[in-house]
């Protein structure tokens, strides 16, 4: 608790906002910082991976225990946290940060509140530690973008649902917590239903299990609309990519406007990229759907849907 504290206080000194500490967690309870934020990070030019992404080599973190985040506009920087994170206001920035939870407070170990838009998380690592296969290292209803992010050692890397846009880009999702023994099904990102606009973007997604998938666009409470999957490297799964038409789900048949363009399939875990094949379950004959210039990674060859 004295080294929780001491880095509440030097957190508030540097960055202008005051933290309450109880019982091992925090909250952000004051006005954000007035300092001018960094420039956006260039794309990355190599394909995300531990090098690149998550908190910078060298970075100093500063230990605190769960957070919540309750301030619009509040910025946090180089935090070491230590249990969930919770945002619950809209334009908040987690920054150069790690996550990590050996438990997953009953839900997901970062969980953004459906009324939050326009949050950011930058050279962020989320790291479930392998404590439960069945929640996602980050899920919410809100509207976010998660850029550099380097998460692992959870039964899912992105939940997505909701009905603001969600950006994933220069992320490396990796190394799942698999317990086919418990029946978990592993993803790097899920949807089972969402329409308000999905970015896959210059990622690096692996799922070593040979089931689910890297990417499932599953419509179950809702169709799988709005979706662009760009420029990624994928491998694994059962099937590497579930591309939003899977029948008899509910609303297979109003799957539209899926873009899966530009994309490599790896065959770093299976044969066939995933256990079964890259990909099932694309229908190119539906409205705005795309699939084009997908390739294996190794060979250059075209991939088909």
């Amino acid at each position: 608790m004295r080294a929780l504290q001491g880095a509440l206080v030097a957190l508030a000194a540097s960055g202008g906002l005051l933290l309450s500490a109880c019982g091992g967690s925090a909250s952000i309870t004051a006005s954000p910082p007035s300092a001018a934020s960094p420039p956006p990070l260039g794309a990355l030019t190599a394909w995300p991976a531990a090098d690149n992404t998550g908190v910078p080599a060298g970075t100093v973190l500063k230990p605190v225990g769960a957070l919540e985040l309750t301030v619009p506009g509040a910025v946090v920087d180089g935090l070491d946290v230590s249990g969930c994170l919770s945002v619950r206001a809209s334009n908040v920035t987690i920054r150069r940060s790690r996550i990590r939870g050996s438990s997953f407070c009953g839900s997901n170990l970062v969980s953004i509140a459906p009324a939050a838009s326009g949050v950011l998380l930058e050279q962020v690592e989320i790291d479930g530690e392998g404590s439960n296969p069945f929640y996602a290292a980050v899920s919410g209803g809100g509207g976010y973008t998660c850029r550099r992010c380097n998460v692992h050692g959870a039964g899912q890397g992105f939940a997505v649902w909701g009905t603001q846009p969600v950006v994933i880009e220069d992320s490396f999702v990796h190394d799942l917590y698999v317990r086919d023994d418990l029946g978990s099904h592993n993803e790097d990102v899920i949807t089972n239903g969402f329409t308000a606009g999905l970015v896959l973007r210059h990622d690096r997604l692996d799922n070593q299990d040979g089931q689910t998938a890297a990417i499932s666009l599953f419509p179950d409470v809702a169709p799988v609309q709005r979706v662009t999957v760009t420029q990624n490297l994928l491998s694994g799964g059962g099937y590497t990519i579930y591309g939003g038409s899977t029948c008899p789900k509910p609303h297979c048949a109003e799957t539209r406007d899926i873009t899966v363009s530009g994309n490599h399939f790896s065959r770093k875990f299976f044969p066939k990229g995933g256990y079964y094949g890259p990909v099932a379950d694309f229908d190119a004959r539906a409205p705005g759907n795309v699939w084009s210039a997908n390739v294996w990674d190794d060979t250059g060859q075209a991939v088909s849907p």
